[in-house]
């Protein structure tokens, strides 16, 4: 869900060449006017299955709230689940149902942060494993769009410290990177408004996507800063950019627990 961001666009040349993305899509919102390319009830199927998966015992989660304030206590902040362990969860023959009929339509193209979690879940009722497509851009990046999102969209607004979700981007795409195969396509946000990756994307679609709406003029980053970012974040994020076959960028070093870019 952020502002013009890779996944939404990545989403967006699939669903113009004619992929299924849900039965009801997100109406568009002043952070991402274009639309998100995500569906209703592919959202609220996660968020069910999200609920079970964070689910704690009632005497426990009192405890809970005062020593770890979790931004996903928040059930406006599923997307930024980021649990440290996935537990093992039998789901209901109703959702089954649900996903074996969203993912009947074919060819599909499914976008939704919360697959980071509940992937494992879709696969399950399929007849062989999808391609999946992990779209990246640097941590400071990803968290100043949620941070932005959640001001504008949200009523009342939905405020989320840095170090949460720094915290949920270094265990969510550690996870993926763990679930990943071979054939699994890592791209960086850069890579996808080049136009770098679209060769890629359409070996996996095996059909010709729309590049109009691709323009690198949309980075709206410029100049230096520096995020100071936990080092998992940043472990993390250079495990990504050499998954999606990027050179190491010499304006990017780390300085104690420091990130230091031009981005």
């Amino acid at each position: 869900g952020t502002p013009r961001s890779g996944t939404r666009m990545v989403t967006g040349l699939f669903n113009k060449a004619g992929f299924f993305s849900g039965n009801e899509l997100l109406a568009p919102t002043v952070s991402n006017p274009d639309g998100y390319f995500e569906s209703v009830d592919i959202n609220q199927i996660n968020n069910e299955l999200i609920t079970e998966l964070l689910r704690w015992p009632r005497l426990e989660n009192g405890i809970r709230r005062r020593i770890a304030p979790m931004h996903h206590l928040d059930r406006r902040a599923f997307a930024f689940a980021s649990p440290l362990r996935i537990k093992s969860l039998s789901i209901a023959e109703k959702t089954r149902e649900k996903i074996r009929e969203i993912v009947s339509h074919r060819p599909f193209c499914l976008k939704d942060p919360r697959f980071c979690l509940t992937l494992s879940f879709w696969t399950r009722e399929l007849d062989k494993d999808p391609s999946v497509i992990v779209v990246f851009r640097h941590p400071s990046k990803t968290i100043e769009s949620y941070k932005r999102n959640g001001e504008r969209v949200y009523d009342p607004p939905l405020r989320v410290d840095d170090r949460s979700l720094a915290i949920a981007y270094a265990r969510n795409y550690a996870r993926l990177l763990r679930w990943s195969q071979p054939d699994w396509l890592f791209v960086h946000y850069d890579q996808v408004l080049s136009g770098d990756a679209t060769d890629r994307l359409e070996r996996i679609a095996g059909r010709t996507l729309y590049r109009s709406h691709l323009n690198p003029g949309l980075r709206r980053s410029s100049g230096s800063q520096t995020t100071r970012l936990p080092r998992p974040a940043i472990r993390v994020y250079k495990r990504l950019c050499r998954a999606a076959g990027m050179p190491r960028r010499q304006d990017e070093r780390v300085i104690g627990s420091s990130y230091e870019a031009s981005v």
